[in-house]
């Protein structure tokens, strides 16, 4: 309500429950008084505020349009503010929060100024609403307080948090935290203080007020898991998975070397890079591995462990593998938490941080020639005959988080920005054994988990998993494109043609780890109960006898796979089920200079609704370190159009996709 109408309301005798002076009866009852007397208290407090009135409407007409421009000017500054903390860019969100806490204050100033807290309290006496505007005010200005101490905070810790743990200023970092969680307990407050004032006020809620409650309740969690697990006198311990894909696996990359980075209080206290295969050599404890894997090695270890396309099961069964070697379990170590990144990332450090001198190796590693340096290094180089081919990684690695500590703002806000992108193409996963932060990562897209949706599951599914056996480094040479057509018919029965098409590149490189075949163990995932109708292009190879050694242990995730696998010799390819989908397997061998395209054709397991409105949703989900030109086509049944684009077809087509691409269509009946 506009300023000057809340205070006509206020002054208006039949707003306090009055009778104007021709509704009173002529005459009085004997012995009682005129009603015009009865209160006189409450009609000088009626006169003076028709008078206050008088004198400040002028004030007050003019404090309505400069609050309009403030209500503009507030809007703007808190669109910016939420771009900015999507972008994280803190810096950029406190000084967006902090000119609406300003603008709030300049508000108030100017209420005060006109004495319009007295008007207010006179007008008590006539309506219990008017005293909810000074409190609104007064919860407001600490509230916009409150958020913008909460963003200096973060801010705080987006430009320093690294710097403090790695200086052992763990202190510090734990301080910032607390403080930071007791804004936003603030913040939860004052939300419900200002929801009971809109509530008096009669003033609508924003729409998504419920949700972002329910955000704030959930960052509150958020910040007590991570202090439990930061402020403990137990080290924490986090694995740094070194995921190759240049030898893809489904999680990522072959996981050739591995950090180990332990925290007390908040503190970095030591940093230990290592080869894989040495906490693999200290496991007693001998598990079956993937039938796919047999032909390659004997036990299922940690170096393979990330099997799963489903990244928090990879992940819980690597950190599983190193707990139980005796490297870890014999100092009481323990790791529960996994950090994946590959190549991509590290390039973009090196882009950022500049060339890194290596002078025991001759070598200046830059973006440019990180992989091929370290590749180069790891398979022939003076370590490998030294037995510590890994340990080039071992000394860049320091030198790497020493440049972080000491980065430039501009540099850090250009590291923001790219691990933004990376967070988006999957280049970064991350995994914990608290559920509530590990919800947190799965919703902010870290998380890597397959998608299984609640409730209705999606019309159409497709992901491509790609498994390098024995192929040598020959994925960074394999260029990929991946061609779904999918049609309905006038039932609503869902056809679909996929093409994966791969190219070998490396015939001409003097490397033989590049020149090698690439031999692809792959894997088409779609929806549950999917018919297959046709495949070829694929090696037809017939799956060997799986391995039976009574001494050994049998992984229950890989077994429950394995137990719904059905071999299909009319197509020569695996069928199974995994995380609710069906899948399609066999091999792909490419060599050198050769180009290889599988076809398949399948119908999904559902009919869809034909009909004006239907909704139509298809996901597709890429693999972590595959990079393939990406097309999908959806025909809709004879008579109907796509609402999004007025066609029969629609078309979606990119040459890097994102982790997770969710397309909802409408489909129209043509008139």
């Amino acid at each position: 309500m506009e300023p000057e109408n809340k205070i006509r309301d206020i002054l208006h005798p039949r707003q306090a429950g009055l009778k104007k002076p021709s509704d009173s009866p002529k005459k009085s009852m004997p012995g009682q008084k005129p009603a015009g007397h009865k209160n006189p208290i409450l009609a000088a407090v009626i006169t003076l505020l028709i008078v206050f009135a008088i004198a400040f409407g002028a004030k007050i007409a003019d404090l309505k349009n400069k609050t309009i421009a403030s209500g503009k000017f507030i809007y703007e500054k808190a669109g910016e503010g939420a771009s900015a903390l999507e972008a994280l860019d803190t810096s950029k969100a406190k000084t967006a929060f902090g000119f609406i806490n300003q603008e709030i204050k300049k508000i108030k100033n100017e209420l005060d100024k006109i004495g319009f807290s007295k008007i207010l309290s006179f007008g008590e006496i006539l309506t219990p609403l008017a005293k909810e505007i000074p409190a609104t005010l007064t919860d407001l200005i600490a509230f916009s307080g409150r958020v913008v101490s909460l963003t200096d905070k973060a801010d705080d810790l987006a430009n320093n948090a690294f710097r403090m743990a790695f200086n052992k200023e763990g202190e510090k970092l734990l301080k910032t935290l607390r403080d930071l969680k007791d804004d936003l307990k603030a913040v939860i407050g004052l939300s419900g203080s200002l929801k009971s004032h809109a509530t008096a006020l009669k003033i609508p809620l924003p729409e998504n007020y419920l949700e972002l409650t329910v955000r704030l309740y959930r960052g509150e969690a958020l910040l007590d898991s991570l202090l439990n697990m930061l402020d403990s006198e137990r080290s924490l311990h986090i694995a740094v998975l070194f995921q190759n894909p240049s030898e893809i696996r489904p999680a990522g990359g072959f996981i050739g070397s591995y950090g180990d980075i332990a925290l007390e209080n908040g503190s970095i206290t030591s940093i230990d890079v290592r080869d894989i295969y040495d906490p693999d050599g200290w496991v007693e404890e001998k598990i079956i591995p993937p039938h796919p894997l047999q032909s390659i090695t004997d036990t299922w270890e940690a170096r393979d462990a990330n099997w799963f396309f489903d990244f928090p099961t990879s992940a819980e069964k690597v950190l599983s593998m190193l707990n139980k070697s005796k490297i870890y379990s014999e100092k009481n170590i323990r790791f529960s938490a996994a950090l994946a990144i590959n190549v991509h990332l590290v390039e973009d450090l090196l882009e950022i941080l500049g060339e890194i001198p290596l002078p025991e190796y001759n070598l200046t590693v830059t973006k440019d020639n990180f992989l091929e340096v370290v590749q180069k290094e790891v398979e022939s180089g003076e370590d490998k005959t030294k037995g510590e081919p890994k340990r080039i990684l071992k000394t860049l690695t320091p030198l790497i988080l020493e440049k972080l500590t000491n980065l430039s703002s501009e540099h850090k806000r250009a590291l923001a920005a790219r691990l933004t992108q990376r967070i988006k193409s999957k280049d970064i996963l991350a995994y914990t054994e608290d559920r509530t932060l590990e919800g947190y990562l799965q919703n902010e897209r870290l998380g890597g988990e397959i998608f299984s949706p609640e409730g209705k599951n999606s019309d159409d599914y497709l992901a491509i998993v790609h498994s390098n056996i024995a192929g040598g480094k020959t994925d960074a040479l394999i260029k990929e494109s991946v061609v779904l057509e999918s049609s309905i018919d006038s039932r609503g029965k869902i056809s679909n043609k996929l093409t994966l098409e791969r190219e070998h590149t490396g015939k001409d490189k003097k490397e033989w780890w590049y020149r090698t075949p690439n031999k692809d163990y792959f894997q088409i995932l779609t929806l549950e109960g999917a018919r297959l109708l046709g495949v070829s292009g694929h090696d037809k190879k017939t799956p060997s006898a799986p391995v039976h050694k009574p001494s050994y242990l049998r992984d229950p995730d890989i077994e429950a796979i394995e137990k719904t696998s059905e071999w299909l010799p009319e197509f020569k390819v695996t069928r199974s089920n995994q995380f609710g989908k069906t899948t399609f397997a066999n091999w792909l061998t490419t060599a050198a200079g050769e180009n290889k395209k599988l076809i398949l054709e399948y119908e999904n397991p559902e009919m869809i609704n034909v009909t004006s409105g239907t909704n139509y949703k298809f996901v597709y989900e890429r693999q972590s370190g595959v990079r393939p030109n990406f097309s999908y086509t959806i025909f809709a049944p004879t008579g109907y159009i796509w609402q999004e684009n007025n066609k029969p077809s629609f078309i979606y087509e990119t040459e890097n996709p994102e982790s997770r691409i969710m397309l909802d269509l409408t489909l129209e009946k043509l008139k």
